[in-house]
């Protein structure tokens, strides 16, 4: 490692913002540099400007480090692997501003070569607004929230006009597709396993009599000399076989697990049978119609799958049980499960049962997302933004038990070989409806400047201002009539930094802040009917209840939603892994609202 100490024939510091950090460890051998990657040489913040010096006495050095094949700058050359590097010498260049594509916070490696000689040093990228822990916490429940939408909407479709559906739970019908899927697969791993688990030799010490030590080595010369008082005994090497490997805990957690998932479904199985031959016993007396004779030989084929699916799940329950008389099973400890070893991953036997396992427990059938989703959140503010309305549909439908009806992932039909959740494209609408309230929630979509382009349920307004694509927009519809609308940003910033009050009263406001206010400034010639009496006046009213800006908060901050009257603006707290109980309220109060607002209007038309 070279450490400040020893003279470098180069040196290399960044600008960030205001502060300046030369880089002063680096490492001559890259094994050291993975041993120290928790240690970063020098912490870059995402969305500061960075501005990188790299000079030597050596023209012919070069630089190498994440970010610079993005940069608009004429001094970044590529290497015959495509890498990109920097000669020294070129003066201050901008790694990031305003205008860049920003930096992913990460850990990445910046490597200097001058001639024969490398020098690495780790350096960390790190969010602005959210802690690391936020970040990737964002990031899984965003995924987890997708994936979680997807398998209650695929609930509802299994459930939903199936005759199954009518008496077993949606998740049973889940499991049994899972079932059937992993189920050949499955039999063949469990039928090997029975004779060929893997396991380890290890080397015991046993001390018997001297007549009865076939196999001797220095640990028994050791003991010997150490114990001369023990005669005519000594401590011997002892070869035993060692079935107690984390995959085969794994694998009796497993067996256990899904013998009771099988035995569950066989019970509810074998109700809903029992039931559906009570029916068919009582319909054979009007069998004589030709109406019931349809009937009849339907129930009959519903009756005779489900004993193939008995038949099935007894056949796999029957395995699992042959595992649990194995000679190796009851060797296997039972532990705390904590990580995943690397074999139930790669050995296809163990493989197997583990997908079986991973699939029930989770409740999801090859539920993926579309892979533009690992492009999008690598932009921190687009994770956000992105994580904010999905997390806001949870809300909606989970805990206001609005029920989607269409858009986004409620437009896929599941068939049972699993579901690809597409990407979430600019002006995305998911309908929701409960009782006679339907809710249009828009994610990124453009909003008409004119009334000319306005319709009735796709755009029921338009903005007079230029600012006129808010992240999110949810309309408002009651009985088919328009009662309003929230249009709302994602702002991946200090709360500081997008509003001002100081600046209120000013012509010195921000682009941010006239961004928001312009928002209110909307109009509709569909608020409250088509139909309405007077169109110039009722032109005069804005459709936008209010405008709602969400922003992060780092963890172990608590702040409240504040308000700006004047501009029927709401800045809202909203973070990952917090209560977000006052984004409910919100929901809430906002919706009251407009039905109130609308009381000495829609009654009068």
């Amino acid at each position: 490692m070279v450490t400040p100490s020893n003279p470098l024939p180069f040196t290399l510091s960044f600008q960030v913002g205001h502060t300046l950090e030369t880089v002063e460890w680096f490492y001559e051998e890259e094994q050291d540099f993975y041993a120290h990657i928790e240690e970063p040489s020098v912490v870059l913040i995402e969305n500061l400007e960075i501005v990188v010096n790299f000079t030597s006495s050596d023209d012919n050095a070069r630089m190498y480090m994440y970010g610079l094949e993005t940069i608009p700058f004429r001094g970044v050359e590529i290497d015959d692997k495509g890498e990109a590097y920097i000669f020294p010498n070129e003066g201050a260049v901008h790694l990031f501003n305003k205008n860049y594509y920003p930096l992913i916070p990460g850990t990445y490696q910046i490597r200097v070569e001058i001639g024969n000689q490398v020098w690495y040093a780790p350096y960390v990228i790190r969010p602005k607004q959210l802690s690391t822990l936020q970040l990737d916490l964002m990031k899984e429940q965003l995924e987890e929230t997708i994936r979680g939408l997807a398998l209650d909407f695929i609930n509802k479709q299994i459930a939903k006009g199936q005759t199954l559906g009518k008496a077993l739970p949606p998740r049973l019908l889940m499991q049994f597709m899972i079932i059937s899927k992993h189920f050949s697969n499955v039999m063949t791993a469990l039928s090997d396993l029975y004779t060929k688990v893997n396991f380890h030799t290890r080397k015991e010490y046993e001390t018997v009599r001297s007549d009865r030590a076939n196999v001797v080595d220095e640990v028994t010369i050791r003991n010997r000399l150490k114990h001369p008082e023990l005669k005519g005994f000594l401590k011997v090497p002892v070869r035993t076989i060692n079935y107690d490997l984390p995959e085969n805990v794994w694998i009796k957690h497993i067996v256990k697990r899904l013998i009771t998932v099988l035995n569950n479904f066989v019970v509810s199985v074998e109700q809903y049978a029992a039931d559906l031959q009570e029916e068919i016993n009582q319909l054979k007396q009007f069998e004589y119609q030709d109406s019931t004779k349809i009937v009849l030989k339907q129930k009959a084929k519903v009756y005779e799958e489900l004993l193939e699916y008995v038949e099935m799940v007894q056949r796999m329950k029957i395995g699992f049980q042959l595992i649990t008389s194995a000679h190796w099973y009851e060797q296997v400890q039972e532990k705390p499960l904590i990580t995943v070893p690397y074999v139930l991953t790669k050995d296809s036997r163990y493989r197997s049962i583990y997908m079986l396992y991973r699939e029930l427990q989770d409740d999801e059938l090859e539920i993926t997302l579309d892979s533009l989703y690992s492009y999008q959140w690598k932009r921190t503010d687009k994770l956000y933004e992105m994580w904010g309305y999905v997390e806001l549909l949870r809300i909606l439908e989970d805990l206001l038990h609005f029920n989607p009806v269409r858009g986004w992932i409620y437009n896929l039909h599941f068939n049972g070989d699993g579901m690809l959740i597409p990407s979430l494209p600019p002006g995305e609408r998911v309908i929701l409806e409960k009782g006679e309230i339907q809710l249009h929630f828009i994610y990124d979509g453009v909003v008409p400047l004119t009334s000319k382009e306005t319709e009735m349920f796709i755009h029921p307004l338009y903005v007079r201002q230029q600012y006129n694509r808010p992240d999110a927009r949810l309309d408002v519809y009651k009985n088919g009539v328009y009662y309003g609308s929230i249009m709302m940003d994602f702002k991946y910033r200090p709360r500081q930094n997008f509003w001002e009050k100081d600046r209120i009263n000013t012509i010195a406001r921000t682009r941010e802040m006239n961004q928001l206010i312009a928002y209110s400034d909307s109009r509709s010639n569909y608020l409250y009917g088509e139909d309405r009496p007077s169109t110039t006046a009722f032109q005069r009213l804005s459709p936008v209840a209010e405008v709602w800006a969400f922003y992060p908060v780092k963890e172990g901050r608590q702040v409240r939603p504040t308000s700006s009257a004047d501009h029927n603006l709401r800045l809202i707290p909203f973070s990952p892994g917090v209560g977000n109980d006052h984004v409910l309220h919100e929901f809430e109060r906002i919706l009251e609202q407009l039905f109130q607002d609308s009381a000495g209007f829609v009654g009068s038309l």
